[in-house]
Order: structure tokens, then sequence, then C-alpha cells
């Protein structure tokens, strides 16, 4: 949706320089809010899988952080998606049930 919606740039010519565009996003958000993650570069190879379309793997904590970012991005970029919403509440209720998750 935040792709499509052109939020890191024009996607016409394809995904790769919108991702990009993204990860330095990502890196710097991440390097503003001090936080250390290992999360790799955002290809398309590895987002776009066939009969899932965007399809974002991630290791335990750095899901978390992307999770965080993701809710970041959304909540200052409005756009004109209908499911802008619910992508919102639900990155806040993945959010909520990671936190659980790392309460010992």
């Amino acid at each position: 949706m935040l792709l499509d919606e052109g939020v890191f740039g024009d996607v016409s010519g394809g995904y790769q320089l919108a991702l990009q565009s993204a990860f330095e996003h990502f890196t710097t958000w991440r390097s503003t809010h001090k936080i250390t993650c290992s999360q790799k570069r955002f290809r398309p190879s590895h987002i776009l899988r066939n009969g899932y379309g965007f399809f974002l793997n991630a290791k335990g904590f750095n899901a978390r952080v992307l999770c965080e970012w993701l809710l970041s991005v959304v909540t200052t970029n409005p756009t004109t998606d209908p499911r802008h919403h619910n992508v919102e509440v639900a990155l806040m209720l993945v959010l909520l049930s990671c936190t659980y998750c790392f309460v010992f």
C-alpha cells in the first residue's frame, strides 16, 4: 500500500528504487531512535512473492522493529487508500502482541 501510494517514490518503473528509498528511511529512523537490528536491505525478490503479493519476512526482533517503523510511516503519511486505517490498527495490534511475547 505505501509503495503503491508513492510514499517512498515513484514505482511506475518497478519497485527497486522505492524499496531502496524505504530501506534508507528505515535506517535513518533506526538511527534517530538508537535502535539496532540485523534487517537486510529490502529487495523486490525478497518482498514480492508470486501468488501472495507483498510478503516481508523478518526474524523475531527485526519484525518488531519493522512494525514500529511501519507504524511510524503509516501515522505520518496518510494515504488515500481505504485500507490505511486498517493497516494502522493491525500494526498496533501486532506491536501489542509482541510486547507481551517479550515480557518474561
